[in-house]
């Protein structure tokens, strides 16, 4: 099965022009694995000599424009869409990006 579990929830990404939504899967990785991922898309606070000193070590992501909508669900430029495919190919993680187009024809929604 490619995906467990699929949600969308349009109301949460608003302007939609020149986005991408990707939708990753961990179904089948460890709790470490998930860890090492979500580490290097977003980022952590890496932490030494019990606290004395902190150090924010940054992400993919970190300073990319990203909307996170559900729990396995990236909302982010078009452009950056090849590194963040990258890093999740790189892992094994199944993916769906669906591309996210602002209609200019005077419909609203």
């Amino acid at each position: 099965m490619l995906f467990s579990k699929i949600y969308i929830c349009m109301d949460t990404i608003g302007i939609m022009a020149n986005k991408t939504m990707i939708l990753y899967d961990f179904e089948m990785k460890t709790p470490q694995e998930k860890t090492n991922i979500l580490r290097k898309l977003f980022g952590f606070t890496d932490k030494s000599n019990r606290g004395s000193y902190t150090y924010e070590r940054k992400g993919l992501l970190s300073d990319t424009f990203h909307e996170q909508g559900h729990k396995r669900t990236l909302i982010i430029k078009t452009e950056d869409e090849e590194k963040v495919i990258k890093i999740l190919k790189h892992f094994n993680i199944n993916t769906i990006r669906v591309r996210l187009e602002n209609n200019d024809e005077g419909e609203s929604t």
